[in-house]
């Protein structure tokens, strides 16, 4: 064993042991400079003035974490998880340098007074996070999600965010890149109430005023052949059958040079919301299936099938710009009462239909018989998720019931066993056992 101790390096290693059990713990002043700390797991613990510079923090977890006055350059924190953290009053100027953030998940965490810098954020998850007075700059975010955020005097005039997706953002003082703006997902849901500044060539433009410039710069991308922008507009416009056109076209000619990548960024603009028709959105698969049938080169087909399952999802299976609800009922229900399944099934099946709007996405299947065990997943917007789990609980009984809820908003998921809980003692007998309520 000692032989094997002595190969082991500090910078390099497959553990890390750096910070004991990571709980309830203040490391302050000290240095960490090409260091291994992946998979670290921090909780209720506070960073101060640390110095951490090319270090790895790969898979790491941040939960409850203060991160004050630290120094954080070129520091790679690829698909790591901060829950509830803070970060604020960085040294050097206040900037995180360099880091990359790709594939990370944040949920509920506040950035105060904090500069992005060369910062790579793509294809990550903000979760009604806080950024309160913070500039990004030379920073890429494709792909990055922003759900239930506040952006509070926030400049973002010279980043790169095409491809990011605000989500139901509070936009309070907020400066966007002038011709940035349209690759945005979830640009065509901006209002005139928010507060959206515009900067080009040192001149700044509030939103309305922006809006009149509409024609100029479809124009403008016209001359460039960039038509996803194009697109973007005129959503916002509400002119969904003239949208769909672009994007249908644009689809087309990205299959046939091979730009896989633009093909999912069309999709997930098509299926931003429920303007344009659910049947339109399928063709947009098959025009992806047809091509994948054609082609005879292997890195090619490679290509094409990374990105094809993020494409199914959102067209074939009906999740347009929607939350997935699934429920899984479990029951007492044995194998030979079909009586017994098949009423519990129907019940469902109409607590659903007199609920949700016409048009909704379903399937219920069983799963199991000895005994039965019930699988239900809908395609819906948050809100008539939320009606349609109260509705639920109201209509069957299932006080007896254990409950379990899979959720990534903690206030979503204890307004559910909220409601629940509230629900009145049924004197019915149950057949249900336990209720599993997943909403991804």
């Amino acid at each position: 064993m000692n032989k094997i101790e002595n190969l082991i390096g500090e910078r390099v290693k497959n553990s890390n042991f750096s910070f004991s059990n990571g709980l309830n713990i203040t490391i302050s002043s000290e240095k960490f400079e090409g260091c291994s700390l992946k998979r670290t797991n921090l909780k209720s613990s506070k960073l101060h003035k640390d110095i951490f510079y090319q270090c790895a923090f790969t898979g790491s977890r941040f939960d409850d974490t203060l991160f004050k006055q630290c120094t954080v350059q070129y520091v790679n924190f690829q698909f790591s998880t901060f829950n509830d953290c803070t970060f604020e009053k960085f040294m050097k100027k206040k900037i995180l340098l360099g880091n990359n953030f790709d594939h990370c998940y944040f949920y509920k965490t506040k950035f105060e007074k904090v500069m992005f810098c060369g910062c790579s954020m793509s294809c990550s998850n903000f979760i009604e996070c806080e950024f309160i007075e913070c500039t990004f700059y030379a920073t890429t975010l494709e792909c990055t999600v922003f759900d239930n955020c506040l952006f509070s005097n926030v400049n973002m005039s010279e980043l790169n965010i095409e491809f990011s997706h605000f989500n139901n953002c509070r936009l309070n003082k907020i400066e966007l890149p002038y011709t940035q703006i349209p690759y945005i997902i979830g640009f065509s849901e901006f209002s005139k109430n928010e507060e959206i500044f515009v900067t080009a060539d040192n001149k700044k433009f509030n939103f309305e005023e922006y809006q009149e410039q509409f024609e100029n710069l479809i124009t403008y991308y016209r001359s460039v052949n960039e038509f996803f922008p194009i697109a973007n507009i005129i959503l916002f416009q509400e002119n969904e059958e003239d949208a769909y056109e672009i994007l249908q076209n644009e689809l087309k000619k990205c299959l046939i040079s091979s730009d896989y990548r633009m093909v999912k960024h069309i999709c997930r603009l098509a299926t931003i919301n429920d303007r344009i028709n659910p049947s339109k959105i399928k063709m947009l698969f098959s025009e992806v299936k047809e091509h994948l049938g054609k082609l005879d080169n292997n890195t090619q087909t490679i290509e094409c099938l990374k990105n094809l399952d993020e494409i199914r999802r959102l067209t074939m299976d009906a999740k347009y710009n929607k939350n997935a609800l699934k429920i899984i009922v479990e029951t007492d229900i044995a194998s030979n009462d079909l009586s017994g399944i098949n009423t519990l099934v129907n019940e469902i099946e109409t607590i659903i239909s007199t609920t949700l709007p016409n048009g909704y996405s379903k399937s219920i299947e069983l799963r199991h018989n000895s005994p039965y065990e019930i699988f239900i997943q809908l395609c819906q917007n948050i809100d008539e998720i939320q009606r349609m789990v109260d509705v639920f609980f109201e209509a069957l009984p299932i006080m007896d019931a254990g409950l379990s809820v899979v959720c990534s908003s903690i206030l979503l998921k204890d307004r559910i066993k909220s409601k629940r809980a509230q629900k009145k003692q049924s004197k019915q007998d149950s057949r249900i056992k336990k209720i599993t309520i997943i909403i991804e």
